[in-house]
């Protein structure tokens, strides 16, 4: 599930530190330069990896997170589990800041952070919204409930939200309940997306909803393909999830100082890693023409 969020102004006055930036567009195009590309970065058409537009600056330098103090066992290793997924499979980074001051010292705004908490149900905001965000847990599921929600922190809506989903799905309205209904909602406007509907996607329900909270019926499908068939839950990222979080983001190391160190594997927008060589000429764009980080600057980061 997620949940609709309200756009905060970017609080100009964060410098990058790895931690608490939002990301930037210049960033991006950066990065395309650096293998020789230009992001489009104009509002597309399209079905699969269906996301925030880049330009509502609703996407993160890391994801800075944090574990409610009684967030049971259960809960807390299907999130270091999708932590560890997406961190495989893609660019996007994470930064534990659990015990740690929820506003700067200095200037005293508020971080952006997600909270991963004891939920009645599993639901997120899409994309950073300022401050403290939840991510909703419900106890006693497989990870890929904790990877789906992150995916929305990420900034990344329902597959089936797609604006032309409905060339290749149909909507069963009739047996989804009022109150669960804006899951199916169509996202027509400040989206990007890449690809056309991606069944195999983790942002996809399956066709089936067993939950009788959420349907009239369990045994009658929610969403079925034009041809009539149906599909299942899907349990880890696809491709397509894979090439809309490496089209927006980098794989930044935690550092106390401004400079920001790549991870050794940077993903491409396609997938394909970076070379070395690549990998220091984007480092070195993304921080003045100089490819060294300064030494002593990294910070613990322990899932």
């Amino acid at each position: 599930g997620f949940k609709a969020g309200f756009e905060v102004a970017r609080v100009e006055i964060i410098v990058f530190d790895g931690i608490t930036g939002a990301q930037d567009v210049g960033v991006f195009q950066a990065f395309h330069r650096a293998h020789k590309g230009e992001l489009d970065i104009k509002r597309q058409a399209g079905g699969n990896a269906v996301g925030v537009h880049p330009y509502q600056n609703k996407t993160w330098s890391m994801v800075r997170y944090v574990y409610a103090p009684d967030l049971t066992p259960d809960r807390k290793a299907i999130v270091q589990q999708a932590i560890a997924h997406w961190e495989a499979n893609t660019n996007v980074r994470f930064y534990n800041a659990t015990g740690q001051p929820t506003r700067d010292p200095v200037y005293n705004f508020a971080y952006p952070y997600v909270e991963f908490v004891n939920g009645s149900g599993n639901n997120s905001f899409v994309g950073r919204v300022g401050g403290r965000q939840i991510i909703n847990l419900l106890p006693n599921q497989p990870p890929s409930v904790a990877i789906h929600e992150i995916g929305h922190a990420i900034g990344l809506f329902h597959e089936q939200s797609a604006n032309n989903r409905d060339n290749f799905i149909t909507v069963n309205y009739s047996n989804i309940r009022p109150e669960k209904r804006n899951n199916f909602a169509k996202v027509t406007t400040n989206y990007y997306s890449i690809g056309s509907v991606d069944f195999n996607s983790i942002m996809l329900y399956s066709s089936y909803v067993f939950d009788p909270s959420f349907v009239y019926d369990t045994s009658i499908p929610v969403m079925t393909k034009k041809d009539g068939s149906t599909w299942w839950d899907n349990t880890v990222l696809s491709d397509l999830d894979r090439k809309w979080a490496n089209t927006f983001y980098l794989p930044y190391i935690a550092r106390s100082d401004v400079y920001r160190e790549l991870a050794d594997v940077v993903y491409k927008p396609d997938n394909t890693i970076m070379t070395p060589e690549e990998r220091l000429e984007l480092q070195a764009q993304l921080n003045n023409g100089n490819p060294t980080p300064p030494p002593g600057g990294r910070i613990p980061n322990n899932p």
